[in-house]
């Protein structure tokens, strides 16, 4: 990856949610992020075959089709619709993690969904379509213009540990409420990555 600099930097995922799109599900997305002085200021994600369109601008709101978006304001994980990834493939260490979280959502949360791609995912958290969403191992550009969204509509980023959110550090949890928020965090089996970028890039 090339230095990341004050100036005024596009994060792209043109198409986000690959295998979704190999497969000809309907949930693929572009996905765009604008940084300014390493702060996100503009977030653009767009569902073209569902026709969904969010947006979000630092300062100014969040939005889908035009129309402005709230988080749901549940505060309690028994009261959530928790948005996770199911891992496939040879890694064992993030197999286990998952299952673990599979199990202990099961128990805790009121409901799990896995749809897929990431950032529609997190900006339907930003709409209140769910609640809370986890994940590490993506990108940057998976979650830029989500941040953007999610915090314009009320919710709240975290790590996936609930410390600082990193946009370079492959894991995200976004919540409606920081109450929400805490209690997942404290809940979830974390899957360890290296950040993909080597000084740090709070969010």
């Amino acid at each position: 990856m090339e230095a990341f600099t004050n100036k005024p930097t596009w994060i792209i995922d043109p198409i986000d949610g690959t295998m979704n799109f190999v497969h000809s599900n309907p949930l693929v997305v572009t996905s765009i992020g604008l940084a300014i002085n390493k702060k996100l200021v503009l977030g653009i994600i767009h569902a073209p075959i569902i026709g969904h369109m969010y947006t979000g601008i630092t300062g100014k709101g969040a939005f889908m089709n035009g129309e402005r978006i709230r988080v749901s304001g549940i505060k309690k994980l028994k009261e959530a619709l928790v948005i996770m990834e199911i891992s496939v493939g040879g890694n064992e260490r993030k197999k286990n993690s998952c299952l673990a979280n599979i199990e202990m959502l099961s128990e805790k949360a009121h409901a799990i969904r896995c749809p897929g791609p990431a950032a529609l995912d997190i900006a339907w958290v930003g709409g209140g379509s769910a609640d809370a969403y986890f994940h590490s191992g993506f990108h940057c550009w998976d979650m830029a213009a989500g941040i953007v969204i999610v915090r314009e509509a009320g919710g709240v980023v975290h790590s996936v540990n609930g410390g600082q959110a990193d946009l370079m550090s492959r894991g995200i949890l976004v919540a409606a409420t920081e109450e929400l928020a805490l209690e997942l965090s404290k809940s979830i089996d974390v899957y360890s990555v290296e950040p993909e970028y080597p000084l740090p890039c709070p969010v």
